[in-house]
């Protein structure tokens, strides 16, 4: 019988061999909140990166508030999509396939 250490580092061998690496590329970008240009930065910055996903911090207070008024802040994320779909050009079925309505802190 097979050693279950042995059996486990050839299985990560094979793995490793057949896993085909994607060269990919993370940024953090931090806001100053009260920054009167903040939005005109942040919207700068994603036209010259056009970022594939975007992904926020949220704290408890945050949750809890988007929880208390998600049907007004449904109506205003659909309305806001649907204008970077016609200024963009973007499909706006694409722009609604990845929009999450909870965070990920929030599961």
């Amino acid at each position: 019988m097979e050693n279950p250490a042995a059996a486990l580092s050839s299985f990560k061998r094979d793995l490793f061999k057949k896993t085909e690496f994607i060269v990919s590329e993370l940024i953090l970008v931090g806001t100053v909140h009260q920054d009167p240009l903040g939005t005109i930065r942040l919207s700068e910055f994603f036209q010259a990166h056009g970022p594939d996903c975007i992904l926020l911090e949220l704290s408890r207070y945050g949750l809890e508030f988007r929880e208390k008024n998600q049907v007004l802040l449904h109506r205003a994320l659909n309305r806001n999509v649907r204008q970077v779909s016609r200024e963009s050009g973007i499909c706006l079925k694409a722009l609604m396939k990845h929009r999450r309505w909870r965070p990920c802190e929030g599961r």
